[in-house]
C-alpha cells in the first residue's frame, strides 16, 4: 500500500512541476513516461488534480499564464501528498486546498487513515495551530482496567500523519506530546495566544516519526548479507544511512536523531539478521526484553504443551 502511495505522490509532484513550468502535457506521453496505463493519468488529471484551472486544447493540458511559476517546491510536494491520499477527507477541490494546504499539516507517509468522521475536530485543531491559540480538549486514555477521559490544555504545533495515523503534536507542561486525533473530543480554541518555539518546530518537521523526547543522536546497526538487499532498496529504518558495505555483503547502518521506540520494534522484527552495535544501552535493553519474553509463562507454557 505504501509503495503505491509513494509512486502516486512522486508522479503527481512531477506532473505539477511540469505544469508549473508552463509545459503542455499529453496523457499518452505521460503514461509512457511513468509506465502506467492511460486511465491512471486520466485519473491524475481529471480527479486528483481537478482543482487546477486547466486549459485543455488538442488533447493537451496546461495552466493559464497567470498561474505559472506560482508554486514553490514545498507547495508542489504538499499538493502531491494530499492528492495521493485524497480519501482522507473525501472530495478534493480548490476550496479544500485553500483550507488545508498549510504548513500546519505534515504528512510523513502516504498511507491513509480516514478521519472523515473527525473532520470537525480536525478543523478546530488546525484553526488553533494556524492562529497560534491554546487548545483545550478531552482525550480518551485506555488503561488495562477502564477507559478514562482526561482534559488537556496545550500549545498545538502540528497535525502529523505518520504511518497512516493522524496525530496532534503539541507542547504540554513544557514537553512535546503526541495525541491521536481519533481519541480527541470536544476541542476548544482558547482566547490565549502562544509563540511557537522555532526549535520545536524544526524538531517536529525533521523527525522521522512521532517520538520527540529522548531522541538519540545516532544508532549503529549491522545488517546481515542475507537481508541487505531490502535495506539497499529502500530505507527500512528511520533516518537510515548506509555507512559501509563489507566484502561479504554485510551492511553497517547509521540512524541519526531517532527514538529507541522507532528502532527496537524493527530490530525485533528482523532478528537474527539485524544487530545493534551502538549504543550499548539500547543493545542491553533489547537483550533484557528478549530474556523477559523467553522467561514469560506464556512462552514457556507454549513449549511445554507441545
Amino acid at each position: 500500500m505504501k509503495k503505491e502511495y509513494d509512486k502516486t505522490a512522486i508522479r503527481l509532484a512531477s506532473i505539477l512541476f511540469k505544469l508549473n513550468q508552463g509545459e503542455k502535457l499529453n496523457k499518452k506521453q505521460l503514461a509512457e513516461e511513468f509506465n502506467v496505463h492511460s486511465r491512471t493519468i486520466s485519473r491524475d488529471l481529471d480527479e486528483r488534480l481537478s482543482f487546477l484551472p486547466f486549459v485543455i486544447s488538442q488533447n493537451t493540458y496546461t495552466l493559464p499564464s497567470s498561474y505559472l511559476g506560482k508554486l514553490r517546491l514545498e507547495d508542489i510536494n504538499r499538493f502531491a501528498k494530499f492528492a495521493s491520499v485524497k480519501d482522507l477527507f473525501g472530495k478534493i477541490d480548490q476550496a479544500f486546498f485553500q483550507k488545508y494546504l498549510t504548513d500546519s499539516i505534515i504528512i510523513k507517509s502516504y498511507q491513509a487513515e480516514s478521519i472523515a468522521h473527525k473532520q470537525q475536530e480536525f478543523d478546530i485543531i488546525n484553526d488553533a495551530i494556524q492562529k497560534k491559540y491554546l487548545l483545550k480538549f478531552s482525550y480518551k486514555r485506555v488503561s488495562q482496567k477502564e477507559d478514562k477521559n482526561r482534559s488537556f490544555e496545550v500549545e498545538p504545533y502540528k497535525l502529523v500523519n505518520n504511518l497512516g495515523i493522524w496525530y496532534l503534536v503539541a507542547l504540554h507542561d513544557d514537553k512535546i506530546k503526541v495525541f491521536s486525533i481519533t481519541k480527541i473530543s470536544l476541542p476548544q480554541v482558547q482566547n490565549q495566544k502562544f509563540e511557537p518555539n522555532p526549535l520545536i518546530v524544526e524538531t517536529i518537521e525533521n523527525g522521522d516519526g512521532i517520538y520527540f523526547e529522548g531522541v538519540m543522536d545516532e544508532v549503529i546497526l549491522k545488517v546481515s548479507a542475507r537481508v541487505a538487499v531490502y535495506f539497499t532498496r529502500r530505507a527500512v529504518l528511520p533516518n537510515q544511512e548506509i555507512v559501509k558495505e563489507m566484502t561479504n555483503g554485510t551492511l553497517i547502518v547509521m540512524c541519526k536523531k531517532v527514538h529507541e521506540q522507532s528502532i527496537l520494534p524493527l530490530v525485533r522484527y528482523w532478528i537474527p539478521h539485524v544487530e545493534i552495535i551502538a549504543p550499548d544501552s539500547m543493545k542491553i535493553k533489547l537483550m533484557q526484553e528478549l530474556q523477559q519474553y523467553i522467561e514469560s509463562p506464556s512462552y514457556t507454557d507454549s513449549y511445554t504443551d507441545s
